[in-house]
């Protein structure tokens, strides 16, 4: 191709602004993919990549072409056409996931293609399986359609003058062909004959069957008790329930338990709380974003399938596999909150009608022959009468909320699965306007709580190296907001930070007694202990690390280019140093190392010329790329990095042996606090966005660049909210070294030496485990 783009990343995508200076007239996306299979098939990260692969990543880019804010690329206008597919309007339990990329896409381009900014006009082609691609697959091509066809269909979408149009590509009935060959062949993959097996074997597997139990024998947990969710709790005890269980967010309605279905940590919460578990769950939660599509930026666009599709239907599949989490009895159901928005058509709801119809579309899937004999269902309620009067606005054509709970009690206490009931009449009511969505979605504030030590307790000092130099910077954010937000000050300690130039020098300095700890990458903590130093760690500060590889456009134009280029670093064995090898090393490819010192230097010398290229902290590249786009660029983003190298290096607190016998509270104190600052950098962007303030003073990210870098590092799982110490995660960190460094291999350090867990170990008894297992399991 003329350019490299991966919609994924951000950065790549607004990259084409600057490689096409005058623009172009027509944009077509034959690009983004789904996950096949059956829901059983997916865990919780599993099922978030199949929507940032396709849905996420297309309809983000054709928001930022329509708009040209963000992406000055398509002219006034023009057009921009995106791939979706017929699965929206087919029904197969191996489609859950595609039918809900597709469908979500369809509602998008239906919706955003009214009365688009600056005249464009958006529409999407839908194609069944292509006879070429079957045939390569080694398919049969009955059903299918020649691409030649497909093709025409995006032409005329460019040439015509049809907006907010999907074009069928072939008829909605599934052709034969299109199973998992087909589908690993069009998306590059290979078929695992031993998962195909297994996924056949499971297919012909006796299906299990619900369990319809009387409502004396039987439990509810209700997620969302707010106008809707109480009148559903009030009718399941009205019919009997022996026990009805409430949950809703921080702050928001009363309930029994907390619950917020961004955070996997605090619905696997609930299984302590329901150790017996329970036979049914109603979600009566999550909300869309109100406008048209100009009142979207990357970052809130991206926040609106979070804030609903997302975290709702990756809280049904976690619930219904029952592994990740064991909360929901075999035979019961899941009732989950969709909405009429998306069987309507209107301009400012394309972010609603987007995540309702992807949720019906999955639950239309999804719900076939479910794990477990588990029932799948939605509700899709219009304006509720009481929230129009709550809100001063009028009632015509809406609902009564105890007409539209008894849609979910219908759901529990039947038979049915795989159905979504309509609440209403898909004509909007007038009261449906941005006045409703406002009072139906206000959002409490989250706020912070530390655990403070004792009152009696004496204030300690503490002095820390930092690797970091004097910046800090999103990579350095925990140990930052420890500091800023206040969580080691709540512990009774005063530190004082002093700079170094790398982890390397940081180490150094707690080795001549300068300092007490240090903080940086772990690789120096190795080396030390090899040599018969008696460091250890004391907690980790992150998982991985928030960089993008920024380039001199003169010098390294594109990915081979990098052979031989000058490649600047802290210093040999720091953790710049570390997880550029380990770039280098997935890229294939040979350098040549300069060692620059920290960022800041590390910058200079790329601006001057004296290096190439180098790793640049994410918030640092948005602002280089964007005050010297005609000398600087990001060759590989956030994501493509993350990709190639899933296992990084990454921040740590340090210290001897001496210094952790002769001063076990302070200790004790650093982890309990940086544990805090994790996980409340973790669960709220809002001090997320407060820390980068604080702290990042040399580059000044926008609030839109702050909420995307948020956003990464929370699906990411790079803030280590229980500690960063499990010996499954150290093993592996141990191997990446040796991997780095193979001469030091004889010396392989035993992880009882290396690591001082106790300490966080001690954390997690007084804080609980944060339970966000899938990234940061606790230490053992």
């Amino acid at each position: 191709a003329d350019f490299k783009v991966n919609m994924h990343d951000l950065d790549s995508v607004l990259a084409l602004g600057p490689a096409i200076p005058g623009g172009v007239d027509h944009v077509v996306i034959c690009a983004g993919h789904s996950s096949f299979g059956d829901i059983s098939r997916f865990d919780g990260k599993a099922w978030y990549e199949n929507f940032h692969n396709k849905l996420l990543c297309v309809s983000r880019t054709a928001l930022l072409l329509i708009n040209g804010k963000e992406l000055k690329l398509v002219r006034d206008g023009g057009s921009v056409t995106i791939t979706s597919g017929l699965a929206a309007r087919t029904t197969s339990r191996s489609w859950p996931a595609i039918s809900a990329n597709c469908a979500a896409l369809d509602a998008f381009v239906r919706c955003a293609g009214i009365e688009a900014p600056r005249g464009i006009r958006l529409n999407a082609v839908a194609p069944t399986t292509v006879t070429e691609t079957a045939e390569a697959a080694g398919q049969p091509t009955e059903n299918t359609v020649p691409r030649a066809v497909v093709a025409a269909m995006y032409v005329e979408s460019v040439l015509g003058t049809a907006t907010g149009k999907t074009w069928l590509g072939g008829d909605p009935g599934a052709p034969k062909a299109f199973g998992e060959e087909v589908f690993n062949h069009l998306h590059g993959k290979k078929t695992d004959a031993t998962a195909a097996a297994a996924a056949a074997a499971a297919a012909s597997a006796p299906v299990a069957k619900p369990i319809i139990k009387a409502p004396a024998e039987s439990t509810a947990l209700v997620i969302g008790n707010g106008n809707i969710g109480s009148e559903v709790v009030r009718q399941l005890r009205e019919k009997g329930f022996s026990k009805v269980h409430t949950a809703d967010i921080a702050g928001g309605a009363p309930a029994d338990f907390v619950c917020n279905m961004h955070d996997v940590s605090t619905l696997v919460a609930l299984e302590k709380s329901l150790p017996d578990g329970v036979d049914h769950v109603v979600i009566c939660a999550g909300h869309s974003t109100f406008g048209d599509i100009s009142r979207f930026d990357a970052t809130s666009w991206y926040d609106n399938f979070e804030n609903k599709l997302l975290c709702v239907s990756r809280a049904a599949v976690l619930l219904i596999n029952h592994k990740e989490l064991k909360l929901l009895k075999d035979g019961g159901s899941v009732t989950i909150t969709s909405g009429l928005a998306a069987r309507t058509t209107n301009k400012m709801w394309p972010a609603i009608s987007a995540n309702c119809a992807a949720l019906d579309a999955f639950v239309r899937c999804a719900g076939i022959d479910a794990p477990r004999g588990i029932r799948l269902n939605a509700v899709a309620p219009t304006t509720v009468t009481e929230t129009a009067e709550a809100a001063g606005q009028p009632t015509e054509n809406t609902v009564p909320r105890a007409v539209v709970a008894a849609m979910y009690v219908e759901s529990v206490v039947g038979e049915i699965t795989g159905k979504t009931w309509l609440g209403g009449d898909p004509g909007a009511p007038k009261a449906f306007g941005e006045e409703v969505f406002n009072h139906v979605h206000k959002k409490p504030k989250t706020a912070v709580v530390s655990l403070p030590s004792s009152p009696s307790a004496p204030r300690l000092k503490v002095r820390i190296s930092s690797g970091a130099g004097e910046t800090f910077g999103v990579d350095d954010i925990a140990v930052a907001a420890a500091t800023s937000l206040g969580m080691w000050e709540a512990e009774g300690l005063d530190v004082e930070w002093v700079p170094a130039r790398g982890g390397v020098k940081a180490l150094e300095c707690v080795l001549k007694g300068e300092v007490d700890v240090a903080y940086g990458t772990f690789a120096p903590v190795i080396a030390a202990r090899a040599r018969g130093e008696k460091t250890k760690v004391l907690a980790s500060m992150a998982r991985g690390l928030a960089q993008n590889l920024v380039v001199r456009k003169d010098k390294v134009p594109n990915v081979e280019a990098l052979r031989g280029a000058r490649w600047s670093v802290d210093g040999i064995g720091a953790l710049s140093h570390n997880m550029a090898s380990l770039v280098v090393e997935a890229v294939g490819t040979e350098v040549e190392w300069v060692v620059a010192g920290p960022p800041p230097e590390r910058i200079a010398q790329l601006l001057d010329g004296r290096c190439d290229c180098c790793l640049v902290r994410v918030e640092e590249a948005r602002a280089l790329t964007r005050e010297h786009a005609g000398t600087l660029t990001t060759l590989l983003g956030f994501g493509e990095l993350h990709k190639m190298v899933p296992k990084q290096p990454h921040g740590v607190l340090s210290t001897t042996e001496h210094f952790l016998a002769a001063s076990p509270e302070i200790c004790g104190r650093l982890a309990r606090g940086l544990v805090v600052a994790s996980r409340v950098l973790h669960d709220s962007r809002e001090m997320f966005h407060r820390a980068v303030r604080n702290h990042v003073k040399h580059v000044t990210p926008s609030d839109e660049e702050i909420r995307d870098i948020w956003l990464q590092e929370h699906s990411n799982g790079s803030f280590t909210v229980n500690g960063g110490m499990s010996r499954a995660h150290w093993s592996a960190n141990l191997d990446m070294y040796y991997k780095l460094n193979p001469s030091s291999a004889g010396q392989r350090v035993d992880l009882d030496d290396l690591l001082a867990s106790s300490f966080v170990k001690d954390a997690l008894k007084v804080l609980g485990a944060h339970h966000n297992s899938s990234f940061d399991a606790p230490v053992e």
